[in-house]
């Protein structure tokens, strides 16, 4: 199964990506795209996520993490392991390896890098990430930071490319960079057992998804 999914998801990853046009598809009503933001913004934070892949009971899955609760923004949302580039990072791949190895114990040595999505802007923290995709070749041996990361969510892909899963919820968001100024917006989010992964992972997850479903349509 291997080689029916990793080789034609590598290739795909070097042919021009679905990018905004597939983020916006899970994009609050008032968010707009990245290139719009960056127009104006030019002193965003740089950051990496990794979406890390593994193979189980002929299954492949991705991994998210829950956050932990902090005084952020992004307290206690779901989201891929991943932070800001630190000054000793070479790259956004090593920041992204870096954070899953800090984030839920995954050395950098058992990931092979296949590709990456589209850079994303968000708003309320000023940064622009770097959604890197990696593969495990082995059934990985999560070691979640307790300071950090309140739980470690393993995904199936057919989670994700179900259409059911695919939901909204009316929240009150912030319009813009400015976190006081709150509108109550219909949000698009995935339910991931339960889970309700909006913002950023989301929209970072749809273009994900509509690589994936060149190789497994639904």
């Amino acid at each position: 199964m291997n080689s029916g999914f990793i080789s034609p998801l590598k290739k795909l990853l070097t042919q021009p990506l679905p990018g905004a046009k597939a983020q916006q598809l899970m994009a609050p009503a008032h968010r707009l795209s990245s290139e719009h933001y960056l127009r104006t913004v030019t002193n965003y934070r740089k950051s990496s996520v990794l979406i890390l892949l593994h193979e189980k009971n002929n299954q492949f899955y991705f991994t998210l993490t829950l956050r932990q609760s902090y005084d952020g923004v992004h307290s206690g949302q779901v989201s891929f392991p991943g932070g800001k580039v630190d000054d000793t990072d070479l790259n956004h791949i090593a920041t992204a390896l870096r954070e899953a190895n800090e984030e839920i114990g995954i050395p950098p040595e058992s990931i092979e890098i296949i590709g990456e999505l589209t850079q994303l802007y968000i708003p309320p923290s000023n940064f622009l990430v770097m959604p890197v995709v990696g593969f495990c070749k082995e059934i990985p041996h999560f070691k979640k930071s307790e300071k950090e990361v309140a739980e470690i969510i393993d995904v199936a892909t057919s989670v994700l490319l179900d259409p059911s899963n695919r939901q909204y919820k009316i929240m009150d968001l912030s319009r813009g960079t400015n976190a006081d100024d709150l509108k109550a917006v219909n949000v698009p989010y995935f339910n991931i057992y339960g889970h309700h992964v909006w913002g950023a992972t989301a929209m970072m997850l749809s273009e994900f998804a509509e690589i994936l479903k060149q190789i497994s349509p639904q």
